[in-house]
């Protein structure tokens, strides 16, 4: 009896039960090795959130002080007991109203409960992204009604380089991944049951999935297109639907009135996503081709050897023809009903992120971590065209055609290019989300090879969070640290740099700051009361080691 449940159990994977075994497996282990990889700007302000603390309250505390050791910035990346819940919302609605707080409150208490150190908090993203697996096979089954195809699906997700990637960082991608999947299974489900309970539970999904992330209202238009698509009149479903959205959009009334009231600040931290970049047809047609391989293969912007360099290649050849072909064969085989959903999470993301681009001028469609409905339309396709070719049971006859023999293939290689792509992720210590600060460690580790060092720097405060996060205890920091979303310092400020008195005792001084203005460097360049050599130059990469007689 034991042996037949365990075949029975086993009988949906076929021939190719090792396969996706490998995957599921290999996308474990993924997400929960290497957590020490680059601790950066983005993250560093996850953690000043959980603390409790505001950036104006840093740079409050850290301006105009005598040097400091790293420990001084060590309390904004840690709970303070003396901080509630509540201040941790008060100040993303104060100085960051674009950030919804779900991801913010729910790493708190996790924080609060097992530890604030930054791998902790990472691993908050790597519980997400386990969850994301079952939620994946959820919405495959709801969509494509095949246990087999789920069990893909997870598969696919599991060795996604742009899951791996996100599964280990402190931020709240990966909890939109999590509920851009749930809501839209509720939908489905919804749909097809037609019970109340069904809708307020979508209705529900939905509210979560709005407090995530702000750009959750795209998904919840790219749902009412949907419903509206396959309902066509005025039914009992569809009339359920608006009113499950408007329960949706009351819940989320608090935070409509926070941004409401926070609108000039809004502009202020987003004003770098805004900024013209006018594309022209060639480079939206380059981009699109980016971001339809990304959730399949990444090698990011490492330099490998040559016959690995063409191996890639070949894998990004081979997904980017595998997506448009899947796309093709979900509107040629299946229902309405099963190709729109797809269709509709794909267009209605893709079309609100890049017509503002190209008629506005900007950057919001070229931001990966923002495609994220984008990459599940991508992964559903994906999933349905791999699911024609590895096949649990399929007739001998068929299994010797020379076209599905080289379907399994290509599909093999799309799984293959995941896993190896992954496992680049896991050993390179950054990555291209990593812009910001990639080069931090190696900056960190030229000041503190001297004895006694000195850094004077005028940096934003989460460049200073993170930088200090890398520097020895006999260090210290002279700083005037720059606000991203506060008003407490002087906008002018950015342009001049900070060269204030030198004090005595010091081996080495150093001059940091990873991302000056082109007005800052010619005032430094222009400055005659210290002798300063570059040591770093480039964008996120400028260090600098100031020459004085104070220095001894």
């Amino acid at each position: 009896m034991q042996k037949r449940d365990s075949l029975r159990w086993w009988a949906p994977f076929g021939q190719w039960r090792w396969l996706i075994g490998l995957c599921l497996v290999a996308g474990l282990i993924f997400r929960c090795v290497t957590l020490d990889h680059v601790y950066w700007y983005d993250e560093a302000f996850t953690s000043l959130r959980i603390s409790g603390y505001t950036e104006a309250e840093v740079v409050q505390a850290l301006t105009a002080q005598p040097p400091v050791a790293p420990a001084a910035f060590e309390k904004y990346r840690q709970i303070n007991p003396n901080r509630e819940l509540s201040d941790t919302v008060s100040g993303l609605a104060e100085e960051e109203p674009q950030h919804t707080p779900l991801y913010y409150v729910l790493v708190r208490v996790w924080a609060s409960l097992f530890g604030d150190s930054v791998a902790t908090i990472r691993s908050f993203s790597i519980a997400l992204s386990i969850l994301a697996l079952p939620c994946m096979a959820w919405l495959c089954w709801e969509l494509y009604r095949s246990t087999w195809t789920s069990w893909l699906g997870m598969a696919l997700l599991a060795v996604s380089p742009f899951q791996i990637i996100y599964a280990q960082e402190a931020r709240p991608t990966v909890l939109w991944v999590v509920m851009t999947l749930v809501s839209s299974a509720t939908l489905l489900r919804a749909l097809r049951v037609k019970t109340t309970t069904s809708w307020l539970l979508y209705a529900f999904t939905m509210t979560l999935n709005l407090y995530t992330f702000l750009f959750s209202a795209i998904v919840a238009i790219a749902h009412a297109v949907y419903v509206l698509g396959v309902q066509r009149r005025w039914t009992v479903s569809l009339e359920r639907f608006v009113i499950a959205l408007l329960i949706s959009l009351i819940a989320f009334g608090p935070w409509l009135f926070v941004l409401a009231t926070k609108t000039s600040q809004v502009d202020t931290v987003t004003s770098w996503v805004t900024v013209e970049n006018q594309f022209s047809l060639f480079e939206l047609i380059k981009l699109w081709s980016y971001h339809s391989r990304i959730p399949f293969v990444d090698r990011g912007e490492l330099t490998l050897p040559p016959g690995l360099w063409h191996l890639f290649m070949l894998f990004q050849v081979v997904v980017r023809l595998s997506v448009i072909y899947a796309l093709y064969i979900l509107w040629r085989r299946t229902s309405f009903r099963t190709w729109f959903f797809v269709f509709t999470l794909i267009a209605v993301p893709a079309l609100a992120l890049t017509l503002p681009d190209l008629v506005l001028g900007g950057l919001r469609s070229t931001i990966p971590r923002y495609q994220v409905p984008v990459y599940v339309g991508f992964g559903l396709a994906m999933t349905f065209l791999l699911s024609r070719y590895l096949t649990p049971t399929a007739p001998e006859a068929k299994k010797n055609r020379w076209p599905d023999r080289c379907g399994q293939a290509v599909a093999v290689l799309v799984l293959l290019a995941g896993i190896l792509s992954s496992i680049l992720i896991i050993q390179s210590p950054t990555w291209w989300h990593k812009v910001h600060n990639s080069s931090l460690p190696r900056l960190a580790e030229i000041v503190n090879q001297s004895e006694q060092p000195l850094v004077v720097s005028d940096a934003e405060v989460g460049d200073l969070l993170a930088f200090s996060y890398y520097l020895e205890p006999n260090v210290r920091l002279l700083v005037r640290p720059q606000c991203y979303a506060c008003q407490n310092s002087d906008r002018d400020l950015v342009n001049t740099p900070y060269l204030p008195p030198i004090p005595d005792g010091f081996s080495d001084v150093y001059l940091f700051n990873p991302r000056p203005l082109a007005p800052w460097l010619e005032q430094l360049d222009q400055q005659t009361t210290y002798e300063i050599e570059t040591l770093s130059e480039g964008f996120n990469n400028w260090l600098w080691r100031i020459q004085t007689d104070s220095v001894r």
